[in-house]
């Protein structure tokens, strides 16, 4: 990588002491999606290592000072987050960029690593401080309902019922007349305990897809920049007109996925929160899936790359079950799908008896 001129460090490195200050205000989405350690492996990508430094100090300095006050977190443990969650994960794509490694194989190690990343942020505070992750953001969750207008509370509880989480009870509470502050923080703390179990079903899912997902735009965004502004040694990178899923992966969460539905069917304990885990997690691996797929066909048919990401990104927001069920039917039955891949090796299989 060349040095790039003074004054774009410069520039790249307020850019980053500003966003880095404003990452407690993303903590929320972490769960989704972890920004920070895209930004990080980007500010390196533009201008080196003092700017992703400046990002990286400033994201655990401000998640340390703003956790405390605004989510009641203590400030060494935000600290040791901020540090494990979101630095060591771009710290370790930075250093496989640095190596030039395989594309595939450094997005293979930067899920897992995030991944890891996350589970042990769980475990350390579960085990160290005595404290479940999911109880943490439901009583953050309750807290904050003394402080918001009488607006947003009717909002919440409205989405609430709409989202069938509050009870015959509590729905009665709020529709029959006079309804008193009691009534109010009654019906959250219902709907909150039926978050709560939700969460805590969901959880897993929560942290392999936001580590699939941060791990995925980790590898390839810095990738992308390095590739394109030729860097010397040459960046291996992948567009995402050429992924693929993996017939062993494809095949590996489709199996998974029907035998946790066989498991709950059968009211196996526990089989509840497997079928969750993988027809969420094939879910998100088919809308990958598919937005490759989408964007193959729209290359296909001379769309311009200034169109065609705006219509995936549509997609992408919109219509993300859709994207799914396109990236499903190509991973099955596509050029290289699995039931191509099979036939095509039968085909092989039985050439090659033809010629003996």
């Amino acid at each position: 990588m060349k040095t790039p001129p003074v004054k774009r460090i410069v520039l790249v490195s307020l850019l980053a002491l500003v966003l880095g200050a404003l990452q407690p205000a993303a903590i929320p989405l972490n769960m989704a999606l972890c920004l920070a350690p895209i930004l990080i492996s980007l500010m390196f990508a533009w201008s080196g290592w003092i700017p992703s430094a400046v990002m990286a100090l400033a994201t655990v300095a401000s998640t340390a000072l703003v956790a405390p006050l605004s989510y009641g977190v203590n400030g060494a443990l935000a600290c040791l987050a901020a540090a494990v969650v979101l630095v060591l994960p771009a710290a370790a794509g930075i250093w496989m960029l640095e190596k030039r490694m395989p594309y595939f194989r450094r997005m293979a190690v930067q899920i897992a690593a995030q991944t890891a990343a996350l589970l042990a942020f769980v475990m350390v505070i579960y085990l160290g401080y005595q404290l479940d992750l999911v109880d943490v953001i439901t009583a953050w969750i309750m807290e904050t309902v003394n402080y918001m207008p009488s607006e947003m509370l009717t909002a919440m509880i409205q989405n609430f019922a709409m989202s069938g989480m509050l009870t015959q009870e509590s729905i009665e509470a709020v529709t029959s007349g006079i309804v008193t502050w009691a009534d109010v923080q009654q019906v959250f703390t219902q709907a909150l305990d039926t978050m709560n179990y939700q969460m805590k079903m969901s959880m897993p899912t929560m942290l392999l897809t936001s580590s699939l997902l941060t791990g995925l735009l980790t590898t390839h965004l810095p990738s992308a920049v390095m590739h394109r502004r030729g860097d010397e040694p040459q960046v291996d990178h992948r567009p995402v007109h050429t992924w693929h899923l993996p017939s062993q992966v494809v095949i590996g969460v489709l199996v998974c996925s029907v035998a946790g539905i066989v498991l709950q069917l059968m009211e196996v304990s526990g089989s509840e929160g497997v079928t969750i885990v993988f027809t969420s997690l094939g879910s998100t691996l088919f809308m990958i899936q598919g937005v490759a797929a989408l964007s193959r066909r729209f290359r296909a048919n001379g769309m311009r790359p200034g169109p065609r990401r705006a219509l995936i990104a549509a997609a992408f927001l919109m219509a993300s079950n859709f994207l799914s069920m396109i990236g499903a039917m190509s991973a099955i039955f596509g050029r290289k799908g699995v039931v191509t891949e099979f036939k095509r090796r039968r085909m092989e299989e039985r050439k090659e008896d033809d010629e003996e």
